[in-house]
C-alpha cells in the first residue's frame, strides 16, 4: 500500500505529516493522529474557558453582575464544570477512555477546587474594588486563569491515568481452567478496582506469583495496561456461587498478604 491512510477522511494536516514522515508504521501513524486529536481537544477546552472568563469579566465591568457574591457564585460554578471536564479529558488522553473517576480522583478534584478558591476571591476583589481593572488587565485574565486554574486539572487527570491505569485481565488458560478465570477473562477496570477486589498485581503478575485458579488449573493470567473503556463486572449479579466463594477467598488472602507485608 503506497499510502496507508488513503481511506481516511481528508485531513490536510495528517496527510502532510505522513508525506513528511513516510517511514512511519501504521501504529505510529495512528498514535500521531491520536496526539493531534488530543491537542485539538485541549485547545477547544481552553478556548471555551477563556471565552467564558472574558464574557464574565466584561459583564461585571459593564455593571451586569451586581456584587461579589453573584460574581463568585458564577465563577465557582463554571470552575466546577470545567475542572471536571479538564480532569476527565486528562484521563481520556492518558488511556482511560471512558474517564471513570475513582474515589481518589474525586477527592483530588475537590481538593484542587478548594485550593483555587483564592483565585476567585482575588479576582472578585480586583473587579469590585475602586475603579476595577484596566482593559489590558481584563484581556490577560482569561489566559492567566487557564494556566493557573483549569490546566492543572487536565494535568492531574493525565497523571492519574498513569498511576491508576485501565487494565485488562488476559493470559493463557490452563488445561482445566476454573470458572473464576473464565469469569474475569477480558474484563477491564482501573487498577484500584482490581486491588479493591484482592486482584492487585505488580509487574504483570500477581504479587507473590499468586494463582487464582480454584481447581489448580495452572492458568497464566495477569492484568496488563490497555487504552480502552472499562468492561465487565468483577462481582456481577449473575456470577455463579463457585465464583463468588472463590472471589471471597481471593480477597481474604490478599488482605492477609497486605497486613503482613
Amino acid at each position: 500500500m503506497t499510502n496507508p491512510i488513503a481511506w481516511l477522511p481528508i485531513d490536510g494536516n495528517l496527510i502532510a505529516y505522513y508525506n513528511r514522515h513516510k517511514q512511519l508504521t501504521i501504529p505510529q501513524l495512528f498514535d500521531t493522529a491520536r496526539r493531534m486529536l488530543t491537542v485539538r481537544a485541549l485547545q477547544a477546552l481552553r478556548l471555551d474557558w477563556e471565552l467564558f472568563v472574558e464574557a464574565l469579566i466584561a459583564d461585571t465591568r459593564a455593571g451586569n453582575v451586581k456584587d461579589r457574591t453573584r460574581f463568585g457564585n458564577l465563577l465557582r460554578g463554571e470552575m466546577r464544570r470545567f475542572s471536571q471536564r479538564a480532569y476527565r479529558d486528562g484521563l481520556t488522553d492518558g488511556g482511560v477512555l471512558d474517564a471513570t473517576l475513582s474515589d481518589s480522583d474525586n477527592d483530588k478534584i475537590q481538593t484542587m477546587l478548594a485550593e483555587n478558591s483564592g483565585f476567585v476571591s482575588n479576582l472578585s476583589e480586583l473587579l469590585f474594588h475602586g475603579d476595577g481593572i484596566s482593559d489590558a488587565q481584563a484581556a490577560g485574565k482569561p489566559r492567566q486563569w487557564w494556566a493557573g486554574s483549569i490546566l492543572p486539572f487536565y494535568q492531574a487527570g493525565f497523571a492519574s491515568a498513569g498511576a491508576n491505569p485501565m487494565m485488562e485481565f488476559v493470559g493463557a488458560f490452563g488445561k482445566d481452567p476454573c470458572a473464576t478465570c473464565k469469569h474475569l477473562f477480558g474484563q477491564r477496570h482501573r487498577l484500584n478496582v482490581w486491588r479493591k477486589n484482592g486482584l492487585g498485581m505488580v509487574g504483570g503478575s500477581f504479587v507473590g506469583q499468586r494463582t487464582i485458579c480454584g481447581k489448580g488449573g495452572h492458568c497464566k493470567h495477569s492484568i496488563v495496561t490497555v487504552v480502552a473503556r472499562a468492561s465487565g463486572s468483577i462481582r456481577s449479579d449473575d456470577m455463579s456461587e463457585e465464583v463468588r466463594v472463590r472471589l471471597d477467598e481471593i480477597l481474604a488472602e490478599w488482605e492477609v498478604m497486605e497486613a503482613t507485608a
